[in-house]
């Protein structure tokens, strides 16, 4: 056991809105104890989907795979931003596309709608190379001889042949196999157990190589069938090397997403829900990784006016503080582009500039200041004895969650991060940091720190963000990102005001944590 290093308490007076009235002082403190989890240093990931043009879907126009133009510099160099990261390809259409092979036979497929020829192909190698990304390509799993629920390997095979041959593998993570297969129980768990044993020994077959061999993911399930999964991990979890689901706290219809968005309740069903996964890896495929293979707001394409504003962004950085703690090593984003609630959004044209959503900036300051292990964050015993009776010692309306700091894990740097879900009342907030031997090496710990404030002036549903309240996050004329430079404090003492309705990135650059962040 290590033994605590806690004495020092500095004062951060953060102004953060509660949803009750239960303004006064809050006081918290880092555990140097114990680790809350560790994530890969791609844990914020996003994804592309399959969606075709379509008139009665304006929200995918030129996003989908198919139509998107990966070759656009702007898209490269926005999308270039969020790495290291993984590019999950994937999405319910994923098990209509044929793969359209030289001198290979192949069921019929639609141009434009289900075909994915080669050359389409490698420009979406050339796009993850670019970007720096390794892919998570989802394979079709209802490519049949015409007999349900009986899946013919064979053009996945000559796809996965190909990519060997071509020596287009190093851009590829792994490979997952259907999509959401256990809605409406389209195709049982054990035969999808079946399919991935297959697709396994097909992949030792190719790559015997244990080290280049591309990784088995799967069974990208909604995962409400609880019978289904318990069927499919029973036959495949020793096969996997990582177990993946799909999570979407609501509905793109739901007329209460707005509210429920901003509903510390609400928000708690990402805990809720992606708790129980943790305990099944352990149960059935302890050597894989866990991952949230594709999850946004709200499922059907998000809402628009409100899954692609400023709001979206409580939630996300709610539920990647969250995983973290439940040792999710990955989350992908649904989506990079497309539907109302992608990072990136077509201009309103549908032409070939690339806009970013309020919700790229605020991935883009988390994945920033963010390492690879989450911190314990608790009250002091100090504040849980001054609670009323019955009230949290740390107030629902506060989001806060503590990493090590990405950029400065040479001094046991730490990153925090805060979100304010009510628009009036304010706290303020004390925080621990590690007692250190001399007075000299407390206030190196305490300073510099380094603030990063995201609001919309114009309100929850803006367009707009602006950084530390002064400077809109705009791209350049020639398409570059802003300065992005925090707000240095040199004084322990000058709080952090964190408007209502703000998220807050904190970084400690000296905090010493040593201990947890080597």
């Amino acid at each position: 056991m290590m033994q605590s290093r806690w004495g020092l308490q500095v004062l951060l007076v953060l102004s953060l809105a509660l949803g009750t009235a239960r303004a006064g002082p809050v006081s918290l403190r880092l555990d140097d104890n114990r680790l809350g989890g560790e994530i890969a240093a791609e844990y914020g990931s996003f994804n592309l989907d399959w969606w075709p043009n379509s008139a009665s879907n304006p929200s995918w126009m030129n996003a989908g795979l198919l139509n998107i133009d990966l070759s656009s510099p702007r898209l490269r160099y926005l999308a270039r931003q969020l790495a290291p990261a993984h590019l999950r390809i994937g999405g319910t259409l994923g098990d209509s596309i044929v793969y359209v092979i030289p001198g290979k036979a192949h069921a019929p497929c639609v141009e434009g709608l289900s075909c994915l020829n080669m050359t389409r192909w490698s420009e979406i190698v050339a796009f993850a190379r670019d970007v720096g990304v390794r892919m998570a390509f989802g394979l079709n799993e209802r490519y049949s001889k015409g007999l349900p629920g009986t899946w013919d390997p064979s053009n996945a095979r000559d796809f996965l042949a190909y990519i060997r041959d071509s020596r287009q593998d190093d851009v590829i993570f792994g490979f997952e196999l259907g999509n959401e297969l256990d809605l409406g129980n389209r195709y049982p768990g054990s035969a999808c157990a079946r399919d991935f044993r297959m697709l396994h020994d097909i992949l030792i077959d190719l790559w015997p190589n244990a080290d280049a061999r591309p990784k088995l993911i799967g069974p990208d399930c909604v995962g409400r069938n609880l019978t289904w999964v318990y069927d499919f991990l029973e036959g495949a979890g020793p096969v996997l090397d990582v177990l993946t689901w799909h999570l979407y706290i609501s509905a793109g219809s739901d007329p209460e997403l707005h509210e429920k968005l901003m509903d510390p309740k609400w928000l708690n069903r990402s805990r809720v829900d992606m708790a129980p996964w943790a305990a099944y890896r352990a149960k059935y495929a302890p050597q894989a990784q866990l991952w949230l293979g594709e999850t946004g707001p709200a499922y059907h394409s998000g809402q628009n006016l409100t899954t692609n504003r400023f709001e979206d962004g409580f939630w996300f950085v709610n539920q990647l503080g969250v995983g973290a703690l439940l040792e999710y090593s990955v989350q992908c984003r649904q989506v990079l582009v497309g539907g109302n609630y992608g990072l990136i959004d077509v201009a309103v044209d549908r032409s070939s500039a690339f806009v970013p959503n309020p919700d790229y900036w605020t991935y883009l300051f988390y994945k920033r200041v963010v390492g690879t292990r989450a911190l314990v964050v608790t009250a002091t015993a100090a504040q849980q004895q001054q609670q009323q009776q019955g009230d949290p010692a740390i107030p629902d309306d506060l989001i806060a969650y503590a990493y090590c700091a990405r950029r400065f894990s040479a001094t046991g740097g730490v990153a925090l991060t805060f979100g304010n879900l009510n628009s009036k009342e304010n706290y303020t907030v004390t925080l621990e940091l590690p007692l250190l031997s001399n007075s000299n090496e407390r206030a190196s710990a305490v300073v510099p720190r380094i603030e990063y404030h995201l609001s919309a002036p114009g309100g929850l549903h803006s367009s707009l963000v602006y950084l530390n309240a002064d400077r809109p996050l705009l791209l350049s004329n020639k398409g570059l990102l802003p300065d992005l430079s925090g707000q240095t404090v040199t004084d322990p003492k000058q709080p952090i005001v964190v408007k209502p309705h703000t998220l807050v990135f904190v970084e400690f650059p000296n905090a010493q944590m040593t201990n947890l962040c080597p």
